[in-house]
């Protein structure tokens, strides 16, 4: 056994390795470049509305206003619920 080197393996990836991490990366980055995307498109239409008539731009800002809006109101619902698990009915 004096001198035995045991096989050593490959050291490089395999090509379904590499493209299992592409996947788990785009996975990750879609929900910002959806939001990202959306925020462009949402942009271009409150300038194309505004070039058409001004009063039509406040269409999208509508749209903006209603989102932050829903987002805040489940974000104290979410806060109301967790304070109520905390701290126990009142």
């Amino acid at each position: 056994m004096y001198g035995y080197r045991p096989p050593e393996q490959d050291p490089t990836g395999t090509w379904a390795e590499a493209l299992m991490m592409i996947n788990v990366v785009f996975l990750a980055l879609a929900p910002v470049l959806g939001i990202l995307a959306g925020a462009m498109l949402l942009l271009a239409l409150t300038l194309v509305l505004f070039f058409q008539h001004p009063a039509l731009a406040l269409l999208p800002l509508s749209v903006i206003g209603l989102g932050v809006y829903l987002l805040a109101r489940r974000d104290r619902k979410l806060h109301e619920e967790e304070e109520h698990r905390l701290l126990g009915p009142r």
